[in-house]
């Protein structure tokens, strides 16, 4: 461990309260449980971890915590987990354990932070309606030109929101998540939208870029109770990637809100929300195991509210899919609706066809329903185009191939012109088709196996999706170009 681990990790033993002054520190407690496990730093805001192996017996370890003044937490595991999360706390420390007595193992983690009202179900929890509004990315280069970023924005019973990730790098995103604020009608207070919690799915700029945007321009007319976030550091990842300093941004910026950094097996509230965390980096890591691709840093949760559900991956990949189908029972990932994760391509480094483990889960959530964050349309678009994901890559399996209906061919080789023709017959109103691969040659796929997916850009412009959740039932309220939807 670092000096500056140290450090920071002794300073858990400091406090006002005079009692205290002689209690360990979290470090100090597990080098008198093992005075060999290495302790990695896991995130920039200071959440630090250690595996301790041959623990056959939870109360070895969450004695000697309680005998030093941290108080058990009451917290909601999420159902079918194969392990334990368990949570202490004392004053500003949160320390939280998974125990998995089949493989003997404690995995402690600990911060200087106080999030512990989230635990808590609150009078709104599963009540009343939520809705789930896919906002489409846009590229800086010109208004109405669909990039490849994400950003949700969920309407709570009480008309807070919840905003997952926001989009590219640019002020065009930024303005639209402003004005998807203004048009879902968010309550203010004090004439600032209310913001329950923004949750940041990973590091990429596709993901956070237009939150750094938006600061600047918007941070005085919105109220941000909560940030959620897992960015790692340079000790638990091979190679750092987009935004790994955000949570700087976030408190030099929103001074008051809580920052949230969430752990798996665990349920957290929001209004009338729950949000059960299936998959945080911290499940990974180990002493010499890093994660390699820096989508697998991505949280995977799912929503509950209205009576439904609804999973997100953001750019989760193979590892952290493989992890999850390890520690929960399939029925744990059943959900109503899911987001396909990276924008539907690849999943593992170097654009390799693998999707076998993403494909599983996708198997067990079972949706209905998908919202797809995928753009088209730059002046070229090979990588990322729609024919080369939605066709070529289904025919190779990758995880298109799960949304897809390669039966609906047309009876001909599909090529790029045949596709293009086909999208072109669609919008000038001449096609003799109705679909093709069950892509509708605008924003909505159907796979012919029950799941409707809907894209967040047609082949020409963004668009805007939005799933209601009421009493078990999900509806499609709105899918519409997301220009015209901010001028109703």
């Amino acid at each position: 461990i670092s000096s500056s681990s140290n450090n920071n990790s002794s300073s858990n033993n400091d406090s006002n309260n005079p009692s205290d002054a002689a209690k360990l520190s979290p470090i100090e407690i597990i080098r008198k449980i093992n005075g060999t496990t290495p302790i990695l730093q896991t995130t920039a805001s200071g959440c630090y971890l250690t595996v301790i192996p041959n623990i056959n017996d939870k109360s070895t370890v969450t004695r000697m915590f309680i005998n030093e003044g941290f108080a058990p937490v009451e917290v909601d595991n999420i159902n079918g987990a194969v392990f334990e999360t368990l949570v202490f706390s004392r004053n500003e420390t949160i320390v939280t354990m998974y125990y998995n007595k089949t493989k003997s193992e404690m995995r402690i983690m600990w911060e200087d932070e106080s999030y512990l009202k989230y635990f808590k179900p609150n009078s709104s929890t599963s009540k009343g309606l939520i809705e789930i509004a896919q906002i489409a990315a846009e590229r800086q280069t010109e208004v109405d030109n669909p990039g490849t970023g994400m950003c949700y924005i969920i309407k709570l019973s009480n008309e807070h929101a919840i905003i997952i990730d926001s989009g590219e790098h640019n002020q065009s995103c930024a303005n639209n998540i402003y004005s998807s604020l203004e048009r879902l009608d968010i309550a203010k207070k004090d004439d600032k939208f209310l913001i329950d919690a923004w949750i940041f799915t990973h590091g990429h700029y596709d993901h956070v870029g237009a939150f750094l945007k938006f600061t600047p321009e918007y941070k005085d007319y919105v109220s941000v109770d909560a940030f959620v976030l897992a960015i790692p550091n340079s000790e638990s990842i091979t190679a750092m990637e987009g935004k790994h300093d955000i949570i700087y941004d976030v408190k030099n910026n929103y001074p008051s809100s809580t920052i949230i950094n969430p752990h798996a097996g665990l349920k957290y509230y929001f209004g009338n929300l729950t949000v059960s965390m299936l998959y945080t980096p911290d499940m990974y890591y180990a002493s010499g195991k890093k994660i390699t691709f820096y989508n697998d840093t991505s949280l995977i949760f799912k929503v509950e509210g209205g009576n439904s559900s609804m999973v997100f991956f953001g750019d989760a990949g193979e590892e952290a899919a493989k992890t999850i189908l390890s520690s929960y029972a399939p029925s744990t990932f059943k959900a109503d609706a899911m987001q396909i994760t990276h924008h539907g391509l690849a999943v593992v480094p170097n654009f390799k066809s693998d999707s076998e483990n993403i494909r599983k889960v996708y198997e067990h959530i079972n949706a209905k329903y998908a919202l797809l964050p995928m753009g088209t349309r730059s002046p070229t678009e090979t990588r990322n185009g729609r024919y080369t994901v939605l066709v070529d890559w289904c025919n190779s399996n990758y995880q298109s191939a799960f949304f897809m209906d390669k039966t609906d061919n047309h009876g001909v080789q599909l090529t790029q012109a045949y596709w293009d023709n086909f999208a072109a017959s669609v919008e000038n109103g001449t096609n003799t088709h109705a679909t093709l691969y069950g892509y509708d040659g605008r924003n909505i796929i159907k796979n012919g196996k029950g799941l409707t997916t809907y894209i967040a850009a047609s082949e020409m412009d963004c668009m805007v999706t939005i799933l209601s959740f009421n009493g078990g039932k999900i509806s499609v309220k709105t899918n519409e170009i997301l220009h015209s939807w901010f001028l109703q």
